[in-house]
This record gives C-alpha cells, structure tokens and sequence, in this order.
C-alpha cells in the first residue's frame, strides 16, 4: 500500500505567522498595559532573531560558499524575498 504525501508548502508560507504573531502579542500587551507581556514578547523576538542571525552565518555562510554562483544567486534571493517578512 503505498500513501502520497500532500506538497508541501513554500517555507516563507510555514513561517509568516511568525511574523505576524509577534506583533499581535505586542499590541495586546500594550492595549492592556502589560509589561509583563511585553518584556516576554521583546525577549522572545530577540531570541529568535539571534537564532536566525547565527543561523545565517554558521550553518548558511559555508554551505553558500560550496554552492555554483548561478544556485548561490538564486538562493540569496529566495532569501531577500523571505527576509522581507521578518524585517520589512
């Protein structure tokens, strides 16, 4: 018996409510005057955004490296195009 496995989706689709969950939490935690919250979600988004930043730099810098210059051209600019999400 053999199972298909949907397609899966682009990764910018996977991760946009990243993008949109942290300011959402942010507007909460200011509409109800939370610091608590606030602080959290600033912590958080750093966290992640340091996560991403060594990401970049020691997993994706040398695999970029060994790539031909028409895939690394490529990649980099899938990348532009997801980054905007994260940092508009």
């Amino acid at each position: 018996m053999t199972e298909t496995t949907p397609p899966l989706q682009p990764l910018w689709r996977q991760l946009t409510w990243w993008t949109l969950a942290f300011p959402a939490v942010m507007i909460v935690a200011i509409a109800r005057h939370d610091i608590f919250l606030l602080n959290w979600i600033h912590v958080l988004s750093g966290a992640l955004w340091t996560g991403a930043d060594l990401f970049m730099g020691f997993i994706l810098g040398p695999v970029l490296r060994m790539l031909d210059m028409r895939t690394r051209t490529a990649l980099i600019a899938y990348l532009c195009h997801a980054h905007s999400c994260i940092s508009p």
